[in-house]
């Protein structure tokens, strides 16, 4: 895993769709965007410390999921990752479903998904779902 920041945003077409991709933030700068769903609405970055800890901020909804969707992809299956969520503001059922995803794909090859710090909207929606007794869930101090 190499020091990488992400940035989501949307490519608009000429016929008024768009469509959501993510790429490393260092292309971003170079890359010719049409709308940048950016640094504003979600930033993925991987802990210069430690690279199987990712920070999530903002919001992860359908169009920034596949930016935190692709940060987890990066990660080796079989290690045990920590995803911080203290600042994640908003999560809906796409944000979810790349973590529950991960959360299989790194168990079934021996590693681990732990979800920190969940923010009061992440561990709010955690305790709707059910999903916080089916997932690692982390709060400092505990």
């Amino acid at each position: 895993m190499t020091d990488r920041q992400y940035v989501s945003y949307l490519n608009g077409s000429t016929n008024g769709t768009a469509t959501s991709s993510s790429i490393p933030i260092a292309a971003a700068a170079s890359a010719t965007l049409d709308v940048v769903a950016s640094l504003d609405n979600l930033i993925v970055t991987p802990d210069v410390d430690d690279p199987t800890t990712i920070v999530a901020e903002g919001q992860i909804d359908s169009h920034t999921s596949s930016l935190l969707a692709q940060a987890l992809a990066d990660q080796p299956e079989d290690a045990e990752v920590a995803l911080v969520l203290g600042g994640v503001t908003f999560v809906d059922s796409s944000g979810l479903r790349a973590i529950v995803r991960a959360h299989k794909r790194q168990t079934a090859a021996g590693g681990g998904l732990a979800l920190v710090d969940p923010s009061e909207a992440v561990a709010r929606l955690l305790d709707i779902t059910g999903l916080r007794s089916e997932l690692t869930v982390r709060v400092s101090g505990d």
